[in-house]
């Protein structure tokens, strides 16, 4: 029974670790993505951002 809950405490803290890593890595794509978005809109001076809009 111990050892069955020390493996439970294990997958726990195994699981968070890589939950947060992938929500860090998500909001790393997002940064890159709207910094893409806006290079594109003002250095190559493309419309992107209006061509996004409704």
């Amino acid at each position: 029974m111990v050892v069955v809950v020390q493996l439970l405490a294990a997958d726990h803290t195994l699981f968070g670790v890589v939950h947060t890593a992938f929500g860090y890595l998500l909001y790393g794509l997002l940064a890159l993505h709207v910094g893409g978005a806006l290079k594109h809109q003002w250095l190559d001076r493309k419309p992107e951002l209006q061509r996004m809009s409704l």
